[in-house]
């Protein structure tokens, strides 16, 4: 477990298990806060997700003609989920005073995903603040399919009062009983401004309805100030995960869930071809 700290802010990731954020903190009157704080994997928490965010109809796609089979891992449902760095040993690059650069390499040896790529990952830690830096190449000789996510826990029972979540105007894709997308998209009006999360179960995807360079979610947590997940023009969707009072996730993707078989969101990189994206989380 590598630990960084700066300016009161307090950042520790598990390389060993695909560079996830385990632990976050902030200051807050001389009080450390700890809005993140992983106990375990059971959930994908702090994970990476790649080459595919959120869930693949049956585990199966086709590229380029070809028919490629994920393992289902969902829990009961007929699908693949959240890809295949989750569990991944990730190289630490360099250290220094308020970042930390992991790498990955994938040779492309498993039959489900045969596309070799290096991604390259940098947590840099300011004052209340963290920003994630995301590269990944294709380091293979023909076109890649894929789709980037991050799936970070809130803890909400820190708060001294109920948290509040405001959205940005986006639009409720719509699922069958599988948490596969229809193709249905409904208007969503619902935390258009800050309201309460109690008694909201949520497993929602959501696509913004503008994307910007910058567009952000926002949890209120009365008694410590407001937390705020940010994601730049790459990440055009959010999946927001509420399945009881304790936590949330706020997951910024690149893709629709099942993109590899839809398209809606999928990245075609060409060989040799970097991928740059930016998202992260600060502190009012």
């Amino acid at each position: 477990m590598e630990v960084l700290k700066n300016r009161g802010t307090t950042l520790k990731i598990d390389a060993e298990n695909g560079a996830a954020i385990t632990y976050f903190s902030y200051s807050k009157s001389s009080q450390e806060v700890a809005i993140i704080n992983n106990q375990g994997y059971n959930l994908f928490e702090g994970s990476l997700l790649f080459p595919f965010p959120n869930r693949l109809a049956e585990g199966k796609y086709t590229f380029k003609g070809k028919e490629y089979q994920f393992p289902q891992n969902d829990r009961g449902k007929p699908n693949a989920l959240h890809g295949l760095v989750h569990n991944q040993k990730f190289e630490l690059i360099f250290k220094g005073e308020d970042y930390l650069h992991y790498r990955y390499k994938y040779d492309g040896s498993d039959e489900s995903y045969p596309f070799p790529y290096i991604m390259d990952v940098t947590y840099i830690v300011r004052q209340n603040e963290l920003e994630i830096e995301v590269q990944i190449l294709n380091s293979g000789g023909s076109p890649m399919p894929c789709g980037f996510g991050w799936h970070p826990y809130f803890d909400l029972q820190i708060a001294k009062a109920d948290c509040r979540f405001k959205l940005p105007n986006v639009q409720k894709i719509v699922v069958n009983e599988n948490l596969v997308p229809t193709g249905l998209k409904v208007e969503f009006k619902e935390f258009r401004e800050f309201q309460s999360l109690k008694g909201h179960l949520l497993d929602t995807c959501f696509s913004l309805d503008q994307v910007k360079e910058r567009s952000s979610s926002f949890l209120n947590c009365p008694g410590l100030g407001t937390l705020e997940v940010w994601q730049d023009h790459n990440f055009p969707f959010i999946q927001v995960f509420k399945p009881n009072e304790k936590y949330i996730a706020i997951e910024p993707m690149t893709c629709g869930i099942n993109a590899f078989n839809s398209k809606e969101g999928l990245k075609e990189l060409s060989p040799q071809e970097v991928w740059a994206l930016k998202l992260g989380l600060k502190f009012y």
